[in-house]
């Protein structure tokens, strides 16, 4: 298991535990705060920890690319699009079912690995996923012709397609060993 960045052994245990905030789902909730205030009590509270790096701790998700974590990783983002126009929130909602499917499915074919996703939310709605599986810059693939009916299009590339046409900026970029892919939605509009 990773804690930022860091690999967790029976050696370093303790120093971790002393950086994170935990909260069981059953009990220790306190009911007047929301969910990043409670998951950042005890490091904003015994770290004192500034409000800006608490915030960036819980704009960032590290979840095993696998299918059945999809619905982690859309309430995550749906948790921090909550109130925009509901045509941006089902845009981003099939942008990150698209691209997160995809990590899925072929990044680390056919073994698992791991899958990052973080969001930023100022004058646009910026989400990057990012993961050490195979490289591959999505955006070089050809378009589907969307002129052909489904019987003779090539398999493929539609969802991709769709993500670039609903989003306002695509980008992809290598760095060392990770794929890491950004997608931009101004709130505006």
């Amino acid at each position: 298991m990773l804690f930022d960045g860091e690999k967790i052994t029976k050696k370093n245990m303790d120093a971790a535990r002393r950086r994170m905030g935990m909260v069981f789902q059953s009990f220790g909730l306190f009911s007047h705060l929301d969910v990043m205030r409670n998951l950042t009590a005890g490091p904003v509270k015994l770290l004192e920890m500034p409000k800006k790096k608490r915030v960036s701790i819980m704009n960032e998700l590290i979840i095993e690319a696998k299918l059945e974590n999809l619905d982690a990783v859309q309430d995550f983002i749906r948790a921090r699009i909550e109130g925009y126009p509901m045509k941006i929130q089902n845009q981003i909602g099939i942008a990150v079912d698209e691209i997160f499917s995809n990590i899925a499915r072929y990044a680390y074919r056919p073994k698992t690995g791991g899958a990052a996703v973080r969001i930023v939310v100022d004058d646009n709605i910026t989400i990057e996923f990012e993961d050490s599986g195979t490289a591959y810059d999505p955006l070089l693939a050809d378009d589907p012709d969307i002129t052909l009916s489904a019987e003779k299009r090539k398999v493929g590339g539609l969802g991709f397609f769709m993500v670039k046409n609903i989003m306002d900026s695509v980008e992809y970029r290598r760095k060392g060993n990770k794929n890491i892919l950004t997608i931009k939605k101004k709130i505006d509009g």
